[in-house]
């Protein structure tokens, strides 16, 4: 049995996160397959917290579908990719559950990976992937 507890060093390394991905000027655009493609937010550290009392690797963007889809095009989503800190093994569904709210998301992960078809989620090898619409706040 696992026991899963957010430290206050891995609830500071994901507001670190959170802070600069929510910003205007750091929403990532995804572009279509075989268009120049930018460095992977995956591969950029400021998009990456690495909570490691917990056990996981989040890379967590605003991200902007709509190169991709018109059916999506002007609307943003939460997208958030959670991995074992080693990146081999999924994480285990209640870890996620508990770095969830953090990044701004509604429901439990019960809800969401349920909800997988109707957000576009998915899981991937060693990586549970979530997307959910985000709306920016007015300033």
């Amino acid at each position: 049995m696992h026991i899963y507890v957010l430290s206050d060093a891995d609830r500071v390394e994901i507001a670190r996160v959170v802070d600069h991905a929510t910003k205007p000027e750091a929403i990532y655009v995804a572009v279509r397959p075989g268009d120049p493609q930018p460095k992977p937010p995956g591969d950029r550290p400021e998009y990456v917290a690495i909570c490691k009392d917990i056990g996981l690797r989040c890379v967590f963007t605003i991200t902007d579908f709509g190169a991709m889809s018109e059916e999506v095009g002007g609307r943003y989503f939460r997208h958030l990719s959670v991995s074992g800190r080693d990146g081999h093994e999924l994480p285990h569904r209640l870890a996620v559950e508990l770095v969830l709210p953090l990044f701004g998301f509604n429901g439990s992960a019960e809800e969401v990976f349920a909800g997988a078809a109707e957000y576009g989620s998915y899981q991937i090898v060693a990586a549970v992937v979530l997307i959910e619409p985000y709306e920016p706040a007015v300033h």
